[in-house]
């Protein structure tokens, strides 16, 4: 099969005789190269040529439009430029459309710091109007950022995140997601930032590192006999461990894996209900020493279903 031809576009679309060694003055001529390409409509002459050729997209996700470029964005966009050059010299439709992300926590993180305390007292469309200048003023200076770096793409026309045409495409898409019943309602927690007053991503929340008490917890089997390996035992309790000990008085539930061994232990009177590989740990921490007693062995599978007293509420059972 044979392979395609590299096209020479610098005699093809009849452009000037221009030396593009990269000799010295590499910092005089590459600003020449590049306004020499945009004088020319390289881009656009490239886009005739591939008329009626297979198309090739590449989705980009646009940055933030809130400061100048740094080095992630020169790789960002230098790596994908490259990917649309080869896709276009291997005789594809490239047609690149760049975007920027004109809404969010950190353009708002730089008006209301700005603002100081009279955020405050500002409507919050006043802020959202500040905050429109602000994309747009980032929009401009990246654009130009962008277009030194070389990447060739459509700048007179990017798309942004605040054009109607672009919040209405989304809220189509949404609209077309709940048709389909690939949207569901649920609950989550909502972190909410009290100083800039909006809501955060998970992604933008840093913990600090935090030590936990732990409890071990036993819920007592309402009818153990029910179960054929623990008949004839008295006081059988499943026990759970928790680093929320908060969450007990809400416990509704206790959960076995299947895939796990269980053992009986027979500590003080009591039968307790124990995953094999914890037993050791757990013995140690009821204080015990020497060898676990180990009365009997019992399936995960045997226990769902079963109901537990509750270790606090006397009206309330666990499942």
């Amino acid at each position: 099969m044979p392979e395609k031809p590299v096209v020479d576009f610098k005699h093809t679309l009849n452009l000037p005789q221009t030396d593009f060694s990269m000799k010295a003055r590499l910092v005089e001529r590459e600003p020449e190269r590049l306004a020499h390409w945009e004088s020319v409509n390289l881009r656009e002459k490239i886009l005739e040529q591939r008329m009626g050729s297979e198309p090739y997209t590449l989705h980009d996700g646009p940055p933030y439009a809130n400061g100048d470029i740094h080095m992630g964005h020169a790789l960002n966009k230098v790596l994908k430029d490259i990917i649309n050059r080869f896709y276009t010299m291997q005789g594809r439709l490239v047609y690149y459309v760049p975007g920027f992300d004109c809404h969010g926590l950190p353009i708002e993180q730089k008006v209301v710091s700005r603002l100081k305390g009279k955020a405050a007292d500002m409507e919050p469309v006043e802020i959202r109007r500040l905050c429109h200048e602000e994309a747009t003023r980032w929009i401009r200076a990246q654009t130009e950022q962008f277009k030194r770096l070389g990447v060739s793409g459509d700048w007179g026309k990017p798309y942004l995140t605040l054009e109607p045409q672009v919040e209405v495409g989304i809220l189509q898409a949404l609209k077309e997601l709940v048709k389909k019943g690939c949207i569901r309602k649920g609950f989550k927690p909502v972190l909410w930032d009290p100083v800039y007053r909006t809501a955060l991503a998970e992604a933008e929340i840093e913990y600090e590192n935090h030590v936990s008490d732990s409890i071990y917890v036993k819920f007592p089997l309402i009818d153990p006999g029910a179960v054929e390996s623990l008949s004839g035992m008295d006081r059988v309790a499943l026990v759970i461990w928790t680093t929320t000990p908060w969450t007990i008085p809400a416990n509704l539930g206790v959960c076995l894996n299947p895939e796990l061994d269980y053992v009986v232990l027979l500590l003080d009177g009591e039968h307790f209900v124990v995953a094999r590989g914890l037993v050791e740990s757990f013995w140690d921490r009821c204080g015990r020493r020497g060898e676990p007693h180990m009365v009997g062995r019992v399936n995960a599978k045997d226990l769902e279903n079963m109901i537990c007293e509750h270790p606090i509420y006397e009206d309330k059972t666990s499942l």
